[in-house]
C-alpha cells in the first residue's frame, strides 16, 4: 500500500514565528529603560537621585558605544558598494 502526501485537512496550518529584528528588540529595550528611569512627582529623593545616576550611566553607555557603530556603519557601507 502506498501513502500519499497529501495534507491533513483537519490539521490547523502552522503560525511563522514573529521575526523581530535586533532594532525591535533595542527599541523595546530602551523604551523599558525610559520607562524605568523616568521620574515621576511622587517618587522620593532618593529614588530621583538613584534614576538620575541611572540615566548618567546610560549616556555613558551610549557615549561609549557611538563609535563602535559608527566603525559598524563605515564597514557596512563599504561592503554594501
Amino acid at each position: 500500500m502506498e501513502e500519499h502526501l497529501l495534507p491533513d485537512p483537519n490539521e490547523q496550518p502552522k503560525a511563522e514565528p514573529s521575526k523581530t529584528t535586533f532594532m525591535d528588540k533595542l527599541t523595546e529595550w530602551y523604551e523599558r529603560f525610559n520607562l524605568f528611569s523616568k521620574i515621576e512627582d511622587d517618587d522620593h529623593w532618593s529614588i530621583m537621585l538613584g534614576k538620575i545616576v541611572l540615566r548618567i550611566i546610560g549616556i555613558i553607555i551610549l557615549i561609549a558605544l557611538s563609535p563602535l557603530i559608527l566603525v559598524g556603519l563605515f564597514f557596512a557601507l563599504i561592503a554594501a558598494l
